[in-house]
């Protein structure tokens, strides 16, 4: 951004084109590990590529990981292929800035600014593109993530309920938020937050009928992890040890 703002230096342009390149790629392959890549179904080497990896191909893990791309554009409404190829435009734009040459030297500022306006948008475009797949993913799996957690919480033994009460029945279950934890190329990880509607009960079932027990309704707030294939995304495994519910509220220590 210094380069652009250096209205002085004749090689502005160049100097902002090999920088922002060189930044596009260090997100690409930070955020796209070629380890990774190579797990994802729709993934096939590029002969031509030093590595086998092409830009299109990292654009598309950061996109949607290992999801494949028809997945992501019909199911979750995600223009991958336009995304890609708009960042690639840009990177193209910028190679034409990376040789020092009669042409590109003390550039017009209009030209420049165009140039560099797009590459900046295209890459926070590609970016935001990513988040959308992972807010749409969460929307889609919403439902049956609800009921995951319902089966999980009655399936489960939740002791941080059994110390609070002599027993507890579970009367409904909400969940307030779902997000991607991680999209890698085999797996997504889905962090869910929302919380559990018990009634309480003091003391036995005999106890209860001559009078001498009590019963309270109450909601814990509850937190799990579910993990799922991203060939059946809406096939979940509750991550081990991973449903929290806190009671922290009946020992005085709630935040």
């Amino acid at each position: 951004m210094h380069n652009l703002e250096d209205l002085k230096n004749p090689l502005r342009a160049t100097n902002f084109s090999n920088a922002f390149r060189e930044l596009i790629r260090h997100v690409l392959d930070s955020l796209a590990p070629g380890k990774e890549i190579t797990n994802c179904k729709w993934f096939k080497p590029d002969p031509t590529s030093r590595d086998g990896f092409t830009r299109r191909d990292r654009i598309h893990y950061v996109i949607h990981g290992g999801l494949l791309p028809d997945f992501a554009e019909e199911e979750l409404d995600i223009d991958v292929s336009g995304e890609a190829q708009t960042l690639l435009a840009a990177i193209g734009k910028l190679n034409k800035f990376v040789h020092v040459n009669e042409d590109i030297f003390d550039v017009d500022a209009v030209l420049v600014a165009e140039v560099s306006e797009g590459a900046i948008g295209a890459l926070a475009d590609v970016l935001a593109c990513a988040e959308g797949c992972r807010s749409n993913l969460c929307r889609l799996l919403e439902d049956r993530v609800h009921t995951a957690v319902l089966q999980e919480v009655l399936r489960e033994t939740i002791n941080d309920i059994d110390i609070v009460a002599t027993h507890h029945i579970v009367e409904g279950v909400g969940v307030e938020e779902v997000r991607v934890r991680g999209l890698t190329g085999s797996q997504i990880t889905l962090a869910v937050s929302g919380y559990v509607e018990v009634e309480l009960q003091w003391g036995s079932g005999g106890d209860m009928s001559r009078g001498d027990g009590a019963t309270m309704d109450e909601t814990f707030p509850l937190t799990c992890e579910f993990t799922s294939s991203v060939r059946t995304p809406d096939e979940f495994e509750l991550s081990p040890d991973s449903l929290q519910v806190d009671n922290s509220s009946w020992f005085g220590t709630a935040q």
